[in-house]
């Protein structure tokens, strides 16, 4: 009986431990496969700490079990290494004391609050002294806002209160000729050339914008991105927030919505990352690129950005980088990535609940010019 009892424990870890596998093989490979193409790994992707984890720890147990069924598990956990490395930063903050870096933000504001979402009529005023005490050189947002009339005409109070003159600004959205959403891109350095990416004919309220700036003798290009929205409405957040309390036919429907918002933004998401990943390589200068990717370092849209760029996250402190502050688990969505001709320091996320997002910050300078003899 008991050998019984063993057999058949033995018979459901080696179960799991297959499944395991083959569902962090699944999310390993989200990061490779454009959902253009097949979209439903991107939903494993989502998951990929978790499963990743999970099977490092099963093969763990089978090699200690001295049982060949731990090259199952093995597979996936050494295809998934450089996302698992993308993804989790296992060393100290790279502080430098260079005079010449220029301290580079992105944030996405979230109309500064328009709507009064956080039901606090200082939110506004928090972000802008939040800045103040940031001093960025150069700051990127995504979801801005401005209006030529009333409180918030927000380029010209940035461009006092910051101290940054020069301004990109791209609507996507212009109410009555009066009322500006878009992104924008503020600089203490003079922009030489500026230039657009529309990513869809249709109406959009994701773009990408790229600036560049002279810097001392050099030329920098940063881009500012803001990719494809999940566009969840008020009822999906309910839906979210309160999965425990409803029946399964309300589960159902909202379930449904839920998976359908996310593919349709996986899919849009993969067609943008690989038209940035096409003017990024065609950059005549250095690239710092900025943005909201709405996307995790186990995503295609992520990967296919990532193999052109570095990540300035592996600059900052031990962690996993949350960067979304909404009713989600701790995803890092915004990102500093930068070519390998610029070198990037003092990764910061500043934890300020202001908007759904965090600002991200960093500081970088170019290298040095090897000297041809």
């Amino acid at each position: 009986m008991q050998k019984k009892r063993v057999s058949i424990l033995i018979y459901l870890l080696n179960t799991v431990t297959v499944c395991i596998a083959i569902v962090s093989g699944i999310s390993v490979a989200a990061a490779y496969i454009s959902p253009s193409e097949l979209w439903w790994p991107a939903f494993f992707g989502l998951g990929f700490l978790y499963a990743y984890s999970a099977n490092a720890l099963l093969c763990f147990i089978q090699i200690l079990r001295k049982r060949k069924i731990f090259l199952i598990p093995f597979i996936p956990l050494v295809a998934g290494l450089f996302t698992f490395y993308n993804s989790i930063n296992f060393t100290d903050d790279d502080k430098t004391n260079n005079n010449n870096s220029v301290n580079i933000t992105t944030y996405n504001v979230r109309l500064f609050d328009l709507y009064n979402w956080s039901h606090n009529m200082e939110t506004r005023a928090k972000i802008i002294r939040m800045l103040q005490n940031e001093k960025p050189d150069i700051i990127c947002f995504q979801e801005f806002y401005n209006e030529d009339k009333g409180t918030f005409r927000n380029v010209d109070t940035l461009k006092a209160v910051l101290n940054l003159p020069y301004v990109h600004t791209s609507y996507t959205n212009n109410l009555k000729g009066l009322y500006h959403f878009g992104i924008a891109t503020f600089s203490r350095y003079p922009i030489v050339n500026t230039g657009e990416l529309q990513f869809s004919s249709k109406k959009t309220s994701n773009n990408c914008i790229y600036t560049d700036l002279k810097i001392n003798s050099d030329t920098v290009r940063i881009f500012n991105a803001h990719l494809e929205s999940i566009r969840f409405k008020k009822e999906d957040y309910l839906f979210i927030e309160n999965i425990d309390e409803v029946d399964e036919k309300e589960d159902l429907i909202g379930g449904r919505k839920i998976m359908s918002r996310l593919k349709r933004a996986f899919q849009k998401r993969a067609i943008e990352a690989d038209t940035l990943k096409q003017q990024v390589n065609r950059s005549p200068y250095p690239v710092v690129f900025c943005g909201d990717f709405n996307d995790t370092p186990s995503s295609y849209a992520y990967n296919t950005l990532r193999s052109s760029l570095n990540d300035s996250f592996k600059t900052g402190p031990a962690g996993f980088g949350k960067t979304y502050n909404g009713p989600f688990p701790a995803f890092r969505i915004d990102y500093i990535l930068y070519s390998d001709d610029v070198h990037c320091s003092d990764y910061k996320i500043t934890q300020q609940p202001l908007s759904d997002h965090f600002p991200v910050s960093c500081k970088f300078s170019l290298k040095e010019k090897p000297v041809l003899e």
